[in-house]
């Protein structure tokens, strides 16, 4: 937001005025600046993983934890550590916070040896050790702890997120005493009826604090309503809401390992951004479809155009977008179609061209964001005739065969002259009988292998141990086959005609044909189709672990994409005002703009170590990152030179890699050795000091 516009909303009393922090949150830094952002300094003092970062609410002080089981503090001006706490965990700590309401003197901290801990500083401004430093522990949980958080709208209170499928409240002000079986009476939510979900890390909407959005152990983010917490007719906590990328939403969670590793809440409440492990960064609406950034007008169109031509500016975009497409450099015709959709945000054939490139490019969950944009392009024109096409080629990617053949049926009846579209519909029938008679090969395996181990069962030849081992591989085996597939269908995909390559030929473009409302179109359109699926998912068909109807939406704002998560399990995915902040398996810190999902920097944050958390300072432009190294690295806008486009071009080769490598799942990733001997050696030294100075 600019600043002269914050200033007078302040003068005025508007909106501004809604609590004390947000004129200075509010205020973005330029991209001139996230260009340049360069090492600022290195704080060392940690003799493992740095595995959590933490700032206090005025930004002075940076908390972090580690394999080693310290609580280190820095402070932020003299960049130098002012308290060492040794935290009394067993084993690495994986949550930390400044506890509102406390002046910075209370800090909470959770651990894989399920124990949740409070540590009381007696004096910020002088350098203390334990001597001075108490200690409290709470035994609630009965697995390991994940993530700690507070809410500013709530002082002397925090909470924890488990493994065990549960989040626990704590207030300072009230006496609390533990049974140390998982019994206690401070549950605030509630996730383990009938099968335990994981909770990996959560966060509270900061304006609205009622809501509190939990990134979970399948692959769904689930809201709850705090003022309205009960339980359903299986036991758990009910949400008001669960979100998931739509290929995602009919995908086992047995059977896969894509789960969310992070959640946090946009600064004014109304999005939720979150990473995926073995996935991307997602952004979703937390209010629903009606607040998307893009506004539809209502203006006549004329096949892919509306009154008027395209700006010389987004033409300019648009040609050379299907110029690199020409030349195959998918990815670079995506950035071009981004700048040339900023420039005309309401033109069809931008958003069908995007379309056509993500087809082509065929990255891990392109195909969705191909269906979005065709989807966004029959909103704005629904006689876009190669709109029509291309979604259904989206369709048939994801393997949705079903609509793929009502869409292909219905354009047929929209362009009865066009043998594509006969042909089109063709293929999708031919790829729904593939995959009908590949379900029914799975369900007679599935059956064989179900009697199998009645049968062993009954005659009492496997122990337990063995039977739950040979369940637990079958349902690995299940989703390769169904990857297989998918990756068939991707592979088979069929190419558009020649001139598909040659989007700005307007000889098909201004062609002139009937309109129809959206609401009257065939019964492939989008409206049609997400109603279908949102009919059966509050029918209990998608996602049969509750049948209860509860809102699950999988319309995504945008998508982040480019770096890798597949090696650790608690990756963050932050906001950076305007730009979104993720580490990446290989080293390197991935900065996105969040309107377009355009990456506008990366930083080169260790020599092939893994970085997990990035966290920027609440009210300047300065970042603190760590990961697989024992060191925390802080980042602000000092570099003599800004990263360049060319810069940023060089690095599409790291970027396809770390999408192989998604692809492969996690059975494919080759670690680093240097990075696995770094790790052991941090292990080593963590768990052992004397180890440390004898190596």
């Amino acid at each position: 937001m600019n600043l002269f516009n914050i200033l007078e909303d302040r003068r005025v009393g508007g909106s501004g005025v809604r609590h004390r922090d947000w004129n200075r949150t509010q205020i973005d830094p330029h991209q001139s600046l996230i260009r340049r952002m360069a090492l600022a300094g290195v704080l060392e003092g940690h003799r493992g993983c740095v595995n959590r970062l933490a700032w206090s609410s005025d930004g002075s002080y940076l908390a972090s934890v580690s394999d080693d089981r310290q609580v280190l503090l820095w402070e932020l001006h003299s960049q130098k550590q002012i308290h060492a706490i040794p935290s009394g965990h067993s084993q690495n700590i994986f949550g930390v916070q400044f506890i509102p309401g406390t002046c910075n003197q209370r800090i909470a901290t959770g651990a894989m040896d399920f124990e949740v801990r409070l540590h009381a500083i007696a004096d910020m401004n002088q350098n203390h050790h334990s001597s001075s430093n108490k200690t409290v522990e709470f035994l609630c949980h009965v697995d390991r702890i994940k993530d700690i958080q507070t809410s500013q709208h709530d002082p002397f209170m925090f909470w924890s997120v488990s493994e065990d499928g549960t989040s626990r409240q704590f207030d300072l002000r009230e006496k609390h005493s533990c049974k140390c079986d998982g019994k206690c009476s401070n549950v605030f939510v509630d996730f383990r009826q009938p099968t335990i979900i994981e909770l990996k890390g959560f966060s509270f909407n900061p304006i609205h604090p009622m809501f509190v959005v939990f990134a979970c152990g399948d692959q769904f983010v689930r809201v709850i309503d705090r003022r309205i917490i009960r339980k359903d007719s299986s036991g758990s906590s009910e949400c008001v809401s669960e979100f998931a990328p739509s290929h995602l939403l009919n995908r086992s969670s047995s059977s896969s390992s894509v789960h969310s590793t992070y959640v946090q809440y946009s600064r004014d409440g109304s999005q939720i951004l979150t990473s995926y492990h073995g996935e991307h960064v997602y952004l979703f609406d937390h209010y629903g479809n009606e607040n998307s950034p893009i506004s539809f007008k209502r203006v006549v169109h004329r096949n892919g155009f509306s009154n008027g031509m395209l700006s010389s500016r987004a033409n300019l975009l648009k040609n050379q977008g299907n110029d690199a497409f020409s030349a195959q450099q998918f990815s670079s015709a995506i950035s071009k179609y981004n700048a040339a959709i900023l420039e005309a945000s309401h033109k069809a054939v931008l958003y069908s061209n995007r379309a056509a490139a993500y087809l082509k490019r065929g990255w891990h969950s392109d195909a969705e964001m191909a269906l979005k944009d065709c989807d966004t392009a029959l909103k704005f024109d629904e006689s876009h005739m190669k709109s029509h096409y291309r979604r259904i080629q989206a369709l048939n990617a994801l393997g949705k065969h079903t609509l793929a053949v009502e869409a292909a049926e219905s354009a047929k009846s929209m362009f009865p002259d066009l043998d594509d579209f006969i042909r089109l519909a063709e293929e999708s029938q031919e790829k729904f009988r593939e995959k009908q008679e590949t379900d029914e090969r799975v369900r007679q395996r599935r059956s064989e292998d179900s009697f199998i181990r009645i049968s062993r069962n009954r005659g009492e030849f496997v122990s337990r141990g063995f039977r739950n081992l040979f369940s637990g591989s079958q349902s690995r085996n299940e989703n390769p086959d169904d990857n297989e597939s998918d990756e068939d269908v991707m592979s088979s995909e069929s190419t558009p005609n020649a001139n598909e390559n040659k989007e700005e030929k307007e000889s098909t473009e201004n062609e002139d044909h009937s309109m129809e409302t959206l609401e009257e179109s065939s019964s492939s359109s989008s409206s049609k189709s997400s109603h279908d699926t949102v009919r059966r998912i509050q029918n209990g068909k998608i996602g049969s672990r509750r049948l209860r109807k509860i809102a699950r939406k999988s319309d995504i704002i945008q998508r982040f994409v480019g770096h890798c998560n597949m090696q650790t399990d608690i990756k963050e995915a932050t906001f950076f005002g305007g730009y979104i902040i993720s580490g990446s398996d290989d080293g390197f810190i991935y900065i996105w703009n969040k309107r377009t999902g355009e990456i506008v920097n990366i930083i080169k944050a260790s020599d092939g170590h893994v970085i997990n958390c990035c966290q920027p300072h609440p009210t300047v432009p300065i970042l603190a990152s760590s990961g697989i190294e024992n060191v925390v690295k802080l980042w602000s806008p000092t570099g003599l030179e800004p990263s360049s486009p060319t810069l940023l071009e060089s690095w599409q080769d790291k970027m396809s890699k770390n999408q192989e490598t998604l692809a492969r799942g996690v059975a494919g990733i080759q670690v680093d050795a240097s990075s696995f001997f770094a790790y052991i050696r941090a292990v080593i030294a963590a768990q052992s000091p004397s180890a440390s100075s004898s190596s």
